[in-house]
């Protein structure tokens, strides 16, 4: 049941004619009169009318009520209004006098969503409400409507290709089979899916020399983590016959298997169709559906359930071919998946994430979307923004942004300022990220970030020193430490890689927001760098003490 002054919200002509981007309108927007009063609000809700119950349902959820209850709310006997702004967002606002706060502008916020099976006027009502369950159906469709997108129109670089199978993979078989298998390739090319996820404390049911043969012929589903089988669900819904999970993949108890394939891992990721990103589960146990979709129970991060009721609304108007359907839900309070990702603080993760041609990430705010194209995350509640394409950027914000041209030195950089200067200066945001990122073993330091540095060397044909560019090294040797000692272990004192960092500290390359035009000259530069490296590799390991010999002008004061 809808009152007569919902009546008007319920007419898109209406509704539409309130938005500060109408045609008639002067970028401002143009409220519409709804109740007299907040008293009226509330005895239309008591005699029924459903969208007056959300509007005062919003401001019980803040705790309000007892303000306006009491009747001392502020501009609570004036007049109210509403208005579409925002895009999607239906206000309820009081007639306040100039410069007066208003009660409702911030508490009655209701946000209109589409319904998942419609495009209704997309470029307004482009919200869509998560789904309750992450392994529905209607999520399996939206990744699948992503990926057809992607492959189909977003250009070279996430057209769909055929590469060389990694050593082992596992066949996911019939989507109706209790067992899967361990593939090994003989150097066919083909199609296949990776997964990232947290290892966690448990033990893992990875593959050794002692199983490996067992594992060939079938490997039953009950034997493995919730979080393995999710992922193997989600790549037979998404017609694939391959994917790549590390324990299973790389044989757990050989040092030679495990060094040979761990330098392969950039490849495996970088060259399949996808990336699965299991966000928010801690270990392998706990599930890709049962974890996501969810934010935590945190007070410090949460004021009220996650999951509202929603309310079917028939909408009409002269766009429109009939009458339709939108969702009205009080609007949520919203939370960055990134900041509540459990996998993302891992060091491993990074460079799998930055070498994927595409990501589907499972996290506490649905379905998030990344391709090497669309650079603005495509979300379960904004899925339209997968045509938010830019082919024609000029700047750099990932690898693959870097043309393979081998790059001036930085004294140089005069010839090509704003390719050198943007190359560079994104290794180095790179470093500040993953510097605080956690890793079970600390001698893994260089092999974990080894994959984007490769790519970075194989770009600009920069050579590599314990994690700083050879023709860079002044400005690389500029690290701060943020918080803890170095670590002489796993790197040479010079190297940012033996610094301890810690989240929420300022970034080992804290000059980053400096002026560096002074590091411009050639007052210092490498005469010698002694740096063996395990298994002959320039990008993984390297093998202390490291010698290293400058030369440079020395300041007399």
């Amino acid at each position: 049941m809808f009152c007569g002054k919902c009546q008007n919200i319920l007419n898109l002509d209406i509704l539409l004619s309130t938005q500060a981007k109408h045609e008639s309108h002067d970028g401002e927007e143009k409220p519409i009169p709804h109740h007299d009063n907040y008293s009226a609000l509330v005895r239309s809700a008591e005699a029924g009318c459903t969208l007056c119950q959300l509007a005062t349902r919003s401001l019980k959820r803040h705790e309000l009520s007892g303000i306006f209850d009491s009747g001392e709310a502020p501009g609570i006997d004036e007049r109210l209004y509403f208005a579409l702004v925002n895009g999607d967002v239906l206000w309820f606002k009081s007639e306040m006098e100039q410069n007066r706060y208003s009660p409702f502008s911030d508490f009655t916020g209701i946000r209109l969503y589409a319904s998942e099976v419609t495009r209704l006027m997309s470029d307004v009502f482009a919200t869509r409400r998560l789904a309750g369950d992450s392994g529905s159906e209607q999520c399996f469709e939206m990744a699948r409507h992503w990926m057809k997108t992607c492959m189909e129109t977003h250009g070279p670089e996430c057209s769909r290709k055929k590469a060389i199978l990694p050593s082992r993979l596992i066949d996911v078989g019939r989507a109706d089979h209790p067992t899967v298998s361990l593939h090994i390739s003989n150097g066919e090319p083909g199609h296949w899916l990776t997964l990232s996820h947290c290892w966690g404390k448990k033990s893992m049911p990875g593959t050794t020399t002692s199983n490996i043969a067992a594992r060939c012929n079938s490997i039953h589903l009950s034997s493995l983590p919730q979080t393995f089988r999710d992922a193997i669900s989600i790549t037979r819904k998404l017609g694939y016959r391959f994917i790549w999970i590390d324990c299973l993949c790389i044989i757990q108890d050989s040092l030679e298997d495990w060094q040979t394939e761990s330098a392969r891992m950039a490849e495996v990721y970088a060259d399949a169709d996808m990336n699965i990103s299991a966000d928010t589960t801690a270990d392998a146990y706990e599930g890709i559906f049962q974890s996501s979709n969810k934010v935590p129970e945190n007070p410090d991060l949460v004021a009220h359930s996650r999951h509202e009721e929603f309310l079917e609304i028939p909408v009409h108007g002269s766009l429109l071919p009939g009458a339709t359907k939108l969702f009205a839900g009080c609007r949520e309070l919203q939370y960055d998946p990134d900041v509540l990702s459990i996998l993302g603080k891992r060091a491993w993760v990074f460079q799998e994430a930055l070498l994927s041609r595409r990501r589907l990430r499972y996290t506490v705010q649905g379905l998030v979307w990344h391709c090497r194209t669309v650079y603005s995350p495509c979300t379960e509640r904004n899925p339209h923004k997968i045509h938010d394409v830019d082919f024609d950027k000029d700047y750099v914000v990932s690898v693959y942004d870097i043309p393979y041209e081998p790059l001036a030195p930085r004294w140089a950089f005069g010839s090509t300022p704003r390719l050198g200067f943007q190359a560079i200066f994104w290794w180095y945001r790179q470093v500040n990220e993953y510097a605080p990122l956690l890793l079970t073993f600390s001698k893994d330091r260089f092999p974990a970030l080894s994959g984007l540095a490769r790519e970075f060397s194989a770009r600009t044909g920069y050579q590599y020193r314990c994690g700083i560019w050879k023709e860079d090294f002044r400005r690389g040797l500029l690290w701060e430490s943020t918080g803890g000692a170095t670590d002489l272990t796993i790197a040479p004192s010079w190297s940012w890689a033996a610094a301890k960092c810690y989240a929420n500290y300022k970034p080992i390359y804290a000059c980053l927001n400096q002026e560096w035009n002074y590091l411009e000259g050639r007052e210092a530069e490498v005469l010698e760098s002694d740096v063996d490296f395990a298994q002959a590799d320039v990008f993984g390991q390297a093998v202390l003490p490291v010698k290293l010999r400058l030369r440079g002008l020395q300041n007399s004061q």
